[in-house]
């Protein structure tokens, strides 16, 4: 009799703690888009940010694999930089970047440097070269850069909820109505960490990419 209250106990002990898990993994029935605008209006509160990153670039039929390095700076008085540098080939290590201070906005790509007259319109021109990289966090950043187009998403979910990672607190999932996939790791403090993507060419050619940043903030005081 005994063992049969023991095993009730504890059979009902996992029952609650599943329905607790539950709970928790769904909050609610719209969880991924409340923690994608939580996500966005984090950034928007951030005084100044940096971070530091890596990106690697996949594509089928190619044995290699493209790697890149990338920072970030930013505050909310209007400075803000983004640089990069391949890592192997022909300019591995060269620094390039995108700087702007107030009304100044300046790269420099290989060598060459030229003044831009719109911030937006930089970022998404250097896209190809940082493997967009100088697109995926800084237009969360910058409130004049478009956030996400929502005529372009098909479908956003949250995939996983982890417990105990030291880095990782949510997982969403991105579909694009063009076929594109976008896995966005977030910490605790709804900020990215790991950003995967993967997209179908029209050759065929299916490219994968995969961003690791550490990023470091403060916050605006409300």
């Amino acid at each position: 009799m005994k063992i049969s209250s023991l095993n009730y106990i504890s059979r009902l002990s996992i029952l609650i703690f599943g329905f607790l898990l539950s709970s928790e993994l769904i909050s609610s029935e719209n969880a991924e888009y409340e923690i994608y605008e939580k996500m966005v209006s984090v950034y928007r509160n951030i005084d100044t940010y940096s971070d530091k990153g890596i990106i690697k670039t996949k594509k089928t039929r190619r044995k290699y694999i493209e790697v890149m390095k990338f920072g970030t700076k930013y505050d909310s008085n209007g400075y803000f930089t983004f640089d990069w540098s391949d890592v192997g080939g022909a300019f591995d290590g060269e620094l390039n970047y995108i700087k702007s201070e107030k009304d100044n906005i300046e790269t420099k790509l290989y060598g060459a440097k030229r003044n831009e007259k719109n911030l937006t319109s930089a970022l998404r021109s250097l896209a190809g070269v940082t493997r967009s990289a100088s697109y995926f966090i800084p237009r969360y950043l910058l409130p004049e850069v478009p956030i996400l187009n929502l005529s372009a998403v098909y479908h956003i979910s949250l995939d996983k909820i982890y417990k105990h990672h030291k880095n990782y607190k949510y997982l969403l999932i991105v579909e694009y109505t063009y076929g594109g996939i976008k896995k966005i790791w977030l910490n605790a403090d709804y900020l990215i960490v790991k950003l995967e993507t993967s997209i179908k060419r029209m050759d065929g050619v299916i490219v994968n990419k995969e961003i690791s940043v550490t990023p470091k903030v403060k916050f605006k005081i409300k």
